[in-house]
């Protein structure tokens, strides 16, 4: 499923992403040098850069065949310049730049572009041209627009290459919009993903704020790739190569699967392994949806690990199997499978590592492994919003829900356990996942319901974590009024699951969702008291009070057999939550 090598395919026909560079992150560029940047102007670069088509001049200024622009759109010093290492500017419109005036020489941003041979025009169809177009170029480069191809870098034994000192763009970046549009129809191209695409041998690392080049161009970065369609926010992607020590995985991962095949073959004859994927899918997974969501992603296609772990994780749904199920995942936990998995920067890997997260034997242990899975997903990026980016639809999907199962975890674990959150506050913006617009609670599909409102639910805990809970805020006054304003958004919240609940009364994780909902209310009502009157002291509960603490006994004893049957997910701290509330 995500480890097919990568597919040298050509950039889209017609490319319509902006202009994006390094360098206009970088505000103090010529400060090296000595040089301020003057208003209006970069420092180091033509002043019409932006404003125009064409550095140094006007856009409608052409060669001599009158069928090109007067200089590229590239950002860079003039040939005489550059090759003297000196920074130049054009202060005015049409003009040499200072170097060049100041010392008499010619300017190149003056000069048409030189004179190129033509090619001989040759007598091959668009099609049997496809198989002779050039591969994206695999040197050390920056992407200055989103690009369709995914670099390679050197073995890992070798030492990587230096990067260039001024951005340059590939061949294959470069060519001529129509050129392309000759060769390529564009139904035929899509956006290379940065998890499928990967070839072997390269980890990715997002930059979070590009704030100067200097990172784009250190010299343990082989390559990078600008992925953002959006002209006002670049995103980087840097590509490291793999350390040799990294350890491989392949027998690894084909051990455990065989292992569980085999575990369940004996504890569980009458279940195949179909049926347990099934069951999983259709029942397990709309609560913590890790996979990905597509035709190109067929069950078949799992990597052995995940795939181990799904079938452990659907045994102990079972009643009569739970037990097997305990013993299955202490096998799984033994060897570590998570946190070795993360060793690969995969989705795949992340997804593992949340599925063995949904366990509750190890706490302690659980709540390391989150940090690292937490760490791994903010290195791939998956906390930076990616619905601007030029990657396939389905990885858009699953970035953000991986993201938000992470949150999930996060949030609830440092709440119940009174410890820090692992998540850094102002440093993600992954849009809340919501239902589609213009649709009632009877149109929108069961099986997202109960993920929906459980990512909103978190939203609540991470701040009654942060407002209530943390250091800083211990002791505050102003505790007690963020409770109250947290016990508004919770009645909202339950008030706008209200129609969902009484249009599908039976969704995947619905109980879940409502003991989380009722439960929260609770506790937070309990806090808000003894934040006002002090930790442990005796108080007389007012009737609003008591109506929130029925509502949840109410609540509980409305739950049959069935609700914790293998047709309804629970998340792994429920015993904890109800020995809260009980305990108050």
């Amino acid at each position: 499923m995500l480890g097919i090598p990568v597919s040298d395919s050509p950039l889209p026909p017609t490319s319509t992403a902006p202009h994006a560079n390094p360098h206009q992150f970088s505000p103090s560029s010529g400060s090296h040098h000595g040089q301020s940047s003057s208003s209006g102007t970069l420092t180091g670069f033509p002043a019409s850069v932006e404003g125009t088509g064409a550095a140094g001049g006007s856009s409608d200024v052409t060669g001599p065949t009158g069928t090109r622009p007067f200089r590229s759109k590239k950002i860079r010093p003039c040939d005489m310049c550059r090759k003297r290492k000196n920074r130049c500017a054009v202060p005015v419109e049409g003009e040499p730049c200072v170097e060049c005036k100041a010392t008499g020489r010619k300017c190149t941003y003056l000069l048409p572009p030189p004179v190129r041979p033509k090619k001989e025009a040759t007598s091959q169809s668009p099609t049997s041209a496809l198989p002779d177009l050039p591969l994206p170029s695999l040197a050390p480069t920056f992407f200055p627009q989103p690009s369709n191809s995914l670099p390679a870098l050197a073995h890992p034994a070798r030492s990587a290459p230096p990067a260039p000192k001024r951005p340059r763009v590939s061949s294959s970046a470069g060519e001529p919009a129509q050129k392309r549009a000759a060769v390529l129809p564009a139904a035929s191209w899509t956006p290379a993903s940065l998890d499928r695409d990967l070839p072997d041998g390269v980890e990715p690392c997002a930059v979070t704020a590009t704030l100067t080049d200097d990172l784009l161009n250190h010299q343990t970065v082989g390559t990078s790739r600008q992925i953002s369609s959006d002209h006002s926010r670049a995103q980087f992607i840097l590509f490291h190569a793999t350390p040799s020590l990294r350890p491989l995985l392949d027998d690894f991962e084909a051990t455990i699967l065989r292992r569980v095949r085999s575990f369940i073959a004996s504890a569980a004859p009458n279940l195949s392994e179909e049926t347990l994927i099934d069951h999983y899918l259709s029942f397990i997974h709309p609560t913590l949806p890790v996979l990905p969501l597509s035709p190109q992603h067929p069950p078949e296609s799992l990597p052995p690990s995940l795939r181990a772990s799904i079938l452990v994780e659907t045994l102990g749904y079972f009643p009569s199997l739970r037990d097997k199920g305990d013993y299955a995942w202490r096998l799984l936990k033994e060897e570590k499978l998570g946190e070795r998995m993360l060793d690969r920067p995969k989705l795949s890997s992340l997804a593992t590592a949340i599925l063995e997260l949904s366990t509750s034997m190890d706490p302690r242990g659980d709540y390391a492994l989150l940090a690292k899975s937490i760490a791994h997903a903010q290195l791939l990026g998956l906390h930076i919003d990616c619905r601007s980016w030029a990657i396939p639809e389905w990885e858009k999907s699953l970035r953000e829900r991986l993201w938000w199962c992470l949150r999930i975890h996060d949030a609830w674990a440092s709440f119940l356990n009174s410890r820090p959150s692992h998540v850094q506050a102002g440093n993600a913006n992954v849009p809340v996942p919501a239902f589609p617009a213009h649709t009632t609670a009877s149109d929108v599909d069961a099986k997202d319901i109960s993920f929906v409102f459980s990512c909103r639910l978190a939203l609540v805990v991470a701040q009654l974590q942060a407002e209530v809970s943390t250091l800083d805020k211990y002791g505050s006054p102003s505790r007690a009024d963020a409770c109250d304003v947290l016990e508004k958004d919770l009645n909202a919240l339950k008030e706008s699951i209200r129609g969902y609940v009484s249009a599908h009364a039976r969704s995947p994780g619905m109980d879940c969702l409502l003991f989380c909902l009722f439960a929260l209310r609770c506790m937070i009502r309990r806090i808000n008291i003894e934040v006002r009157i002090g930790l442990g002291s005796a108080f007389a509960p007012d009737g609003n009070t008591l109506e929130i603490f029925a509502e949840f006994v109410t609540f509980c004893s409305m739950l049959r057999e069935s609700s914790f049957g293998a047709e309804q997910a629970w998340l792994p701290c429920e015993s904890l939550r109800l020995y809260c509330v009980g305990s108050g």
